[in-house]
């Protein structure tokens, strides 16, 4: 019997895990991924964030990664760029934007460290109740039996599709359609286009960065358009734009998802 289960072991529910243990409760930690691995995922760290990083005694963990400190922001609309130091948190005037492998393998160890149970490639299949109170989860291993770990308290933090939140059938809030999709900018982008309409345009700005314009009339015959203006905003969908003038050739149309590009030696 634990005290508490967290489901899901990144960057929500590995700290949970390692604050909960700090105090002496009894933590079963579980996930369905290895670590390190990586995910879908933004890496730029805010100035709170490495002030919390710092508090729990886990920033010189990621600094020792040959992670670089970023003390400024340029933002580079073509015309102009605005250049500033973020405002600092709690003394904390550094960011850091680690590899979801390096972040990701710290706060797990360090919940490790401060006494959780850390289970990895366990799959949460169903909570276990006790008429309307949740008393645990059933789950396995990969490859292994089905089992039943009881708790006080079940923390769900297994993301955007999390099987706790649908469990409890807990609220949603701040819910959005999916409208738009939103590339680097300069990355080919035919791949993204709807097949189903013959002319569909996206203005993808999500985070309200420079946004990126994808034009066409088929899957084939996209055009890549940067647009160089600040959209503050919600992303929006243009159902309907005027056809290509002129057709982009075969050898120029990007038919496939282009390789991810190799990482820097010695970057976190």
């Amino acid at each position: 019997m634990y005290d508490v289960i967290v489901v899901g072991a990144r960057c929500a529910g590995s700290p949970t895990a390692m604050l909960l243990a700090r105090k002496g409760h009894r933590v079963l930690l579980v996930d369905r991924a290895t670590f390190p691995s990586d995910t879908i995922s933004v890496h730029y760290i805010h100035q709170p964030g490495v002030a919390r990083l710092e508090r729990w005694g886990l920033l010189d963990e990621v600094r020792a990664s040959n992670c670089p400190p970023i003390r400024t922001q340029r933002f580079d609309v073509g015309p102009f760029a605005l250049v500033a130091a973020p405002p600092s948190a709690n003394g904390t005037a550094d960011g850091y934007a680690p590899r979801r492998t390096v972040l990701d393998k710290i706060l797990v160890d360090a919940a490790a460290a401060a006494g959780a149970e850390f289970r990895e490639r366990f799959t949460v299949q169903e909570l276990v109740r006790d008429g309307e109170r949740v008393t645990g989860i059933r789950g396995r291993v990969a490859g292994g039996q089905s089992i039943v770990e009881q708790a006080r308290i079940v923390i769900g933090a297994d993301g955007v599709h999390s099987r706790v939140a649908s469990g409890v059938e807990a609220p949603e809030y701040g819910v959005e359609p999916s409208l738009t999709c939103a590339p680097p900018c300069g990355t080919p982008a035919g791949w993204l286009s709807d097949p189903r309409a013959p002319v569909t345009a996206w203005f993808a700005q999500p985070r309200r960065s420079a946004a990126t314009r994808l034009a066409g009339q088929r899957r084939v015959d996209i055009e890549l358009r940067r647009r160089a203006y600040v959209n503050v905003g919600k992303p929006k969908r243009i159902h309907r734009v005027e056809p290509l003038k002129t057709p982009v050739p075969t050898k120029e149309r990007p038919d496939k998802r282009p390789s991810a590009v190799p990482a820097k030696a010695g970057r976190a």
